[in-house]
């Protein structure tokens, strides 16, 4: 019986912890190496219309999972420009992004990711 009661706690304690952090999905169409942290990373966002100048690479998404903390707007930028480095890219394009509401307390964001190769941007 304590080794049942004890399996549930690990398992009730190991959910708590892996779903306090944001969820996030990234899709790449290529196989470019990571870029170093020290990258810039540009974030367009929702409203400003740009001409990308670089190769699209794929899509992110970052978003509520259960009992989520640090989801903050600063928390999920960085979050998606750590993402960004690691399919290789420094260019995100804001597609949507939601606001925390009635029914969430972070905010949610979705966005493209570019390879810049000009100099611009």
């Amino acid at each position: 019986m304590t080794k049942y009661i004890s399996s549930i706690l690990f398992f009730a304690i190991v959910f708590t912890v892996s779903s306090c952090g944001p969820f996030v999905k990234a899709t790449s169409n290529t196989s470019l190496a990571p870029l170093p942290l020290s990258t810039n990373v540009t974030v367009i966002p929702v409203e400003e219309r740009t001409k990308i100048e670089g190769d699209y690479i794929g899509t992110i998404q970052i978003g509520e999972n259960g009992l989520t903390i640090h989801c903050s707007y600063s928390d999920i930028h960085n979050r998606a420009k750590l993402e960004a480095l690691k399919m290789g890219g420094d260019i995100i394009k804001v597609t949507q992004l939601i606001r925390p509401g009635i029914l969430s307390t972070c905010f949610r964001l979705k966005g493209s990711v570019y390879k810049n190769h000009s100099k611009k941007l």
